[in-house]
């Protein structure tokens, strides 16, 4: 599958979602590799992180054995909190204002790419 970066046009066959921390956010994004623009996927903090984790459980469990209706609707609910939770931290906890403030991520991805 290619991949269009929306700011220079450049496309790329793959492109792996980069991840940076700051205390108990950790800020998931990608970054075009010609021309270094980021878009950011998701802020996540410990809380988001758990629920995350409990729905993919969920998930794994649906797939494997039968479940009754209200485990479904449960699940379902928990994936949209989810969704909700993080948008939320997204707009709480901006990707540019992040990197704004932490060139050296941004180095250190750098550094990271040319290997």
């Amino acid at each position: 599958m290619n991949i269009k970066c929306d700011h220079c046009g450049a496309v790329a066959e793959t492109i792996e979602p980069k991840e940076a921390a700051d205390g108990e956010f950790e800020y998931t994004f990608f970054r075009c590799p010609a021309c270094k623009a980021t878009f950011p996927i998701a802020v996540t903090d410990k809380r988001l992180r758990v629920d995350i984790t409990e729905y993919q459980h969920r998930r794994n469990h649906i797939r494997i054995s039968p479940v009754s209706e209200q485990f479904l609707r449960e699940t379902e609910a928990l994936k949209q909190e989810n969704l909700k939770r993080c948008r939320e931290l997204m707009e709480q906890h901006p990707l540019a204002l992040f990197l704004e403030a932490h060139p050296d991520i941004i180095k250190a991805i750098d550094r990271e790419d040319e290997k």
